[in-house]
């Protein structure tokens, strides 16, 4: 599921990460609070109502258009009940989900957030002045991030006009002579607050899981759509066209910085948060999160314990993590392919310079270049 909130509310998230972790909440039990609705339906027994396992990613993506703070929420769909403490939880499907049920979602998920801006002060009554973001006296980040996301110039001779983007006037012409835009099932939207709630992985489908969570945890901006034209300037390729024609966004180099200084993140923030079964505290996490496949048949061990336990996950090694990352096979020989193997790590300085020398390596590393001098431009 994805939660998308008003404007005016995401610049205060982008400001304020104690807000939106108190918003993110707010949002994940009114998903829980559905779920326990729908293990009651179908007669699960709710005193031993394990909370519904989840993941939740907080994301502060940049756009062309400007900053998009909205929420993430990868879910199990169903529930974990167990018979008493320290007993092995039963998972219990969700029933099907309905229209209805992603409204009244939608609805308790946007009561819930209010009482949280109306306790913080940060829900104006009609007439009321809208409140000033945190920190905007203290920090330009702020500004920024209110300029990103109006799609502004925020310094400059050009302060406060709108980002150029080039039109495509063929799709923009189909879309106007086109039918209107059909509604997706399975969402909702009113008032600033939409929620999307219609994609679904069918079990077993691990690798359309693993397509969706890359989806999830990808990074704020590709590169492979970045252009730089001949005059300097920086241009930023949709996907895929908008509908009214836009296909691009062009920006001058300190806006296109201006961009990049409002994705920066707070001190210590984590971008992605577990919930429920699935997060690290949980006493049940261990009976949920399945072992690795080499390692879930086990004999018994001589204390008598059963086969099969929660074992401790071992560490992955650094070829097996820039495999993972960066797609890089560092063991694999690319003259041979034959795998290789470590046979030593040396770390002696006379011992390293002497093999240096004999590969033909330059022994000494490179000289650090000086930092440069700080512009003299006015940029505010």
């Amino acid at each position: 599921m994805v939660l998308t909130v008003p404007i005016a509310l995401r610049l205060h998230l982008a400001a304020d990460q104690s807000l939106c972790r108190d918003v993110a909440s707010a949002y994940i039990d009114a998903v829980f609070a559905s779920y326990v609705r729908g293990a009651r339906s179908l007669g699960a027994p709710c005193a031993g109502l394990a909370r519904v396992p989840g993941r939740g990613e907080l994301r502060a993506e940049v756009r062309p258009n400007g900053l998009n703070v909205h929420l993430h929420l990868l879910t199990l769909d169903g529930v974990y009940v167990a018979d008493g403490p320290g007993r092995t939880p039963t998972f219990h499907a969700a029933p099907t989900l309905t229209d209805i049920e992603v409204a009244r979602v939608h609805c308790d998920a946007r009561q819930r957030i209010e009482r949280v801006l109306r306790a913080r002060g940060l829900l104006p009554e009609p007439g009321d002045e809208p409140a000033q973001v945190k920190g905007a006296d203290e920090s330009l980040l702020p500004f920024l991030q209110a300029a990103s996301a109006q799609s502004r110039v925020a310094s400059g001779p050009d302060m406060g006009r709108l980002i150029p983007r080039p039109v495509d006037p063929v799709t923009r012409s189909s879309t106007a002579t086109g039918s209107s835009r059909r509604a997706v099932r399975s969402s909702r939207n009113l008032d600033g607050y939409s929620l999307h709630a219609a994609t679904c992985i069918e079990a077993g489908r691990r690798a359309d899981l693993e397509h969706l969570l890359r989806y999830m945890a990808r990074p704020p901006l590709c590169q492979g759509r970045l252009m730089l034209r001949e005059d300097g300037k920086v241009i930023w390729n949709l996907r895929k066209p908008w509908r009214d024609g836009t296909r691009s966004f062009v920006f001058a180099p300190l806006v296109f910085l201006e961009r990049l200084v409002a994705l920066i993140p707070h001190p210590r923030e984590h971008q992605l948060t577990y919930h429920g079964c699935l997060a690290p505290a949980s006493p049940v996490r261990d009976h949920v999160v399945p072992l690795p496949p080499s390692r879930r048949e086990r004999p018994t061990n001589s204390s008598g314990g059963a086969p099969n336990q929660p074992v401790a996950r071992r560490r992955f090694s650094w070829a097996e993590l820039l495999l993972r990352v960066f797609s890089e096979d560092v063991l694999s020989c690319p003259r041979c392919g034959i795998r290789r193997h470590m046979i030593a790590m040396i770390t002696d300085p006379p011992t390293v310079r002497r093999f240096l020398l004999h590969l033909k390596l330059p022994p000494d590393p490179l000289p650090i270049a000086p930092a440069r001098e700080p512009a003299q431009a006015d940029l505010f």
